[in-house]
């Protein structure tokens, strides 16, 4: 045994394809092994969001005839990796200056491929990056406007009652429906999609 390779077969056919599938790392493995555990780390890329394929495993060893060969590509399942809400345009209805102890009101687009279940929004008067709980100001619930849960505008508000004058930044993101497949039970709280940001003055 020389080397254990692992890739994300994204068209699931067992075979390594250049430009289609997602290489995961190798290791190099002493020479004279026979058999040991290897343990490889690799990152989920955007390349494999939505792809119905299998993470494989490969081994590949000096033959007895002075050659370098691999062995058949081993994968235990199939593996979707799921594609997280994504949230887009997004617009302060009536300009990014708004009066104070006013309502904030955002519009935006959001795609999912199980469907938005929710959207948050928060501003962000620690102006820290975090959510801070007394202390930052969170939306109310979202609301379509127009096209489906998988596809659509949406509206969402914050009230800035109390909140000093100032920029600031308000953060939005979004949770899809995914309950996990039948045969693992999977998450229960469906998948958040990565946080976006919008900035906003109130006077």
């Amino acid at each position: 045994m020389r080397t254990v390779s692992v890739f994300y077969d994204r068209n699931n056919n067992g075979l390594w394809d250049s430009g289609v599938d997602i290489d995961l790392g190798f290791t190099s493995v002493a020479a004279g092994v026979t058999q040991t555990t290897v343990v490889l780390t690799g990152g989920l890329t955007q390349a494999m969001e939505g792809a119905l394929g299998s993470i494989n495993v490969v081994v590949q060893d000096r033959s007895n005839r002075g050659l370098d060969e691999w062995g058949p590509a081993m994968s235990r399942a199939v593996n979707r990796v799921l594609t997280p809400p994504r949230i887009s345009n997004v617009t302060v209805v009536g300009g990014p200056s708004v009066p104070r102890n006013s309502t904030v009101t955002l519009e935006f687009d959001a795609t999912d491929d199980f469907g938005l279940r929710a959207a948050t929004a928060f501003l962000d008067a620690t102006r820290n990056g975090l959510f801070d709980f007394g202390l930052d100001r969170e939306g109310g619930a979202a609301t379509l406007l127009s096209g489906t849960d998988r596809a659509g505008r949406w509206r969402i508000s914050i009230a800035l009652d109390g909140i000093a004058p100032g920029p600031y930044t308000i953060f939005l993101a979004g949770v899809d429906y995914f309950r996990g497949t039948t045969d693992t039970g999977g998450p229960v709280n469906g998948v958040w999609g990565p946080r976006v940001s919008t900035a906003i003055t109130i006077l």
